[in-house]
């Protein structure tokens, strides 16, 4: 799902790229294309890497999980325009939190890692 989204801002970000320049965003459509196309490529690899059952796939997951977390609280914490979005940020919190706990745990299930191999 992350992954469609990013790709889906990256091609937005082109396909719109005047009428976003015109906008006052606090940040240029050259960012909005850039990390589309960044999360895009990671979660690409992260997907190959687990359909190919890759032993070091599941931590990959974990990992671009976490930096895809952190992008995004980064983002919403500084690069973002104060207002109405700021009145969910405790929801936002919650459920990011929340799934990267349902993440790790799913992840170090005895089931996940037996079909990963011993390095999941």
């Amino acid at each position: 799902m992350f992954t469609g989204l990013a790709w889906l801002r990256f091609a937005a970000t082109l396909q719109d790229w005047t009428f976003l320049a015109e906008l006052p965003l606090s940040v240029p459509p050259a960012y909005l294309a850039a990390s589309g196309l960044l999360w895009g490529l990671v979660g690409l690899g992260v997907i190959y890497g687990l359909w190919r059952r890759q032993p070091r796939a599941p931590r990959a997951l974990l990992f671009a999980a976490l930096a895809y977390s952190l992008y995004y609280w980064v983002d919403r914490l500084w690069l973002a325009v104060p207002g109405p979005v700021q009145a969910n940020r405790p929801f936002a919190l919650f459920a990011t939190l929340g799934l990267l706990v349902w993440l790790f745990a799913s992840i170090n299930r005895s089931d996940v890692q037996a079909y990963f191999g011993d390095n999941a």
